[in-house]
């Protein structure tokens, strides 16, 4: 992500074929493996919605006014359930 001056403007939506993947950890900047809705205090980020398929969280960052923001917001690790191809969508 580049040039996010208020990240309260923004939702991140993580789809991909649950068939394929499961969610292994929702956010790779912490030690413990997320999971599960809620706030990841450590790492700023809350979790609004995990389902089969289907991750969407918000950064709880405050970027300094004159500011903005450039780098990684979260790192989700998923869990290959078979081999292949498969597609993940990114959208914020």
């Amino acid at each position: 992500m580049e040039g996010i001056e208020d990240f309260s403007l923004f939702e991140f939506a993580v789809s991909f074929d649950d068939t394929v993947f499961d969610v292994a950890d929702l956010c790779k900047f912490t030690e413990a493996r997320e999971t599960d809705e809620g706030l990841i205090a450590a790492a700023g980020v809350t979790f609004t919605h995990v389902a089969p398929g289907e991750v969407r969280f918000t950064v709880d960052k405050e970027v300094p006014a004159g500011k903005s923001y450039s780098g990684i917001v979260n790192a989700i690790s998923l869990m290959g359930k078979k081999t292949g191809r498969s597609a993940v969508e990114i959208v914020y």
